[in-house]
């Protein structure tokens, strides 16, 4: 076997790299790849408004987390969903997620998650959630949000609801943001219902002839509730669904007995 000297063994070495460092030339700097295309303002603001449009909270949230881990998103959205996304989790999952603390359940129940005492009407303290840009195209989503806490907010405060200015104030705000939500997301009901706008039945109940009127009223009722299972799902849990058709077989409590005998004093 020929032994190499060191002369030769560098000249080989230079031979065989020249290649290699053209190729490195016309590629640029060796590891670098080409970036991703960046997603066009009109693509976000298309998924977003199909996240806006949905009535269901787990697929509203499901729209927005695939948008923000995708890498063509632009930075300054995946900030704003980075701050956002946490309270849309709650809406969505919140019964799913393990409360820690079960000793305090005024401040770590399911519905406290989201109806806070941070939320108070604007010039009252810091905003929250935190806002976000108005002309960004999550806008209308923070005002669902925050338009719905500040309703429910006073709702599940009876030292809120009794004082008027102070009901009015979160009302207003509320109604204001959830208006602003509306012309975003025309298609979404749920944002109609809070503002006064119900969704009216599918279909008349005519009674039927020969049967006495609370025959009828029994019938006409257990027929809505099977429609509106159907028809609005998310008024009532998932597990209502398993007495469609089958109404007669429903669990009754202390809150029937109770609307029997209203309004006399029980």
């Amino acid at each position: 076997m020929t032994r190499l000297t060191p002369q030769t063994t560098r000249l080989l070495l230079r031979q065989a790299l020249i290649p290699l460092v053209m190729v490195g030339m016309m590629l640029g700097p060796l590891g670098a790849l080409p970036a991703a295309p960046a997603m066009s303002n009109a693509e976000a603001a298309e998924r977003i408004r199909q996240a806006g449009g949905s009535e269901s909270e787990a697929e509203r949230y499901r729209i927005l987390a695939e948008l923000q881990a995708d890498p063509a998103l632009s930075q300054e959205l995946r900030s704003e969903l980075e701050r956002l996304l946490p309270l849309i989790d709650l809406w969505a999952n919140g019964k799913r997620h393990v409360v820690e603390d079960h000793s305090r359940a005024a401040e770590n129940g399911y519905l406290c998650r989201f109806i806070d005492s941070r939320v108070k009407p604007e010039g009252q303290g810091k905003l929250y959630p935190a806002a976000v840009s108005a002309e960004s195209p999550l806008y209308p989503i923070w005002c669902l949000y925050r338009g719905r806490m500040l309703i429910w907010r006073v709702i599940q405060s009876g030292p809120l609801l009794r004082v008027a200015e102070t009901r009015d104030a979160y009302y207003g705000e509320g109604r204001r943001l959830l208006e602003q939500a509306r012309v975003a997301y025309p298609e979404n009901r749920v944002i109609g219902m809070y503002l006064g706008e119900p969704i009216p039945w599918p279909k008349a109940y005519p009674p039927v002839e020969g049967l006495p009127k609370w025959a009828n009223l029994q019938r006409e009722g257990l027929e809505k509730l099977a429609d509106l299972i159907r028809a609005v799902p998310f008024w009532l849990g998932p597990r209502v669904a398993q007495y469609v058709d089958r109404e007669e077989l429903l669990p009754f409590d202390q809150h029937f007995l109770k609307a029997l005998v209203a309004p006399r004093t029980l």
